[in-house]
């Protein structure tokens, strides 16, 4: 669940105790903790996990080499691109 979106609950539902808050050091073990509980819960079968976990980090890779760097704009000099089109614009129209 998305923090501060829905319902989260504090307490199982079943006999009312306390849940242990769940905390992972990296991203790729909360993957492969959903997985896991995907194919515990009969939702998935554990072949199909490991190709999406497969095509997932093919498609993060495929990304990542093929973003370009783009330089951050100073405030200023983005003021000043922008008033310089308007003022085209302006120049443009009869």
């Amino acid at each position: 669940m998305v923090p501060g979106r829905g319902r989260q609950s504090s307490v199982r539902p079943a006999d009312g105790k306390p849940v242990t808050p769940v905390s992972y050091s990296s991203f790729s073990s909360l993957i492969s903790d959903i997985g896991e509980e995907r194919v515990c819960g009969g939702v998935h079968f554990q072949y199909s996990i490991n190709a999406a976990n497969t095509l997932g980090a093919e498609i993060v890779q495929t990304t990542l080499n093929q973003t370009v760097p783009v330089r951050e704009p100073t405030a200023l000099g983005g003021i000043l691109t922008c008033t310089a089109a308007a003022a085209a614009r302006r120049r443009r129209t009869p």
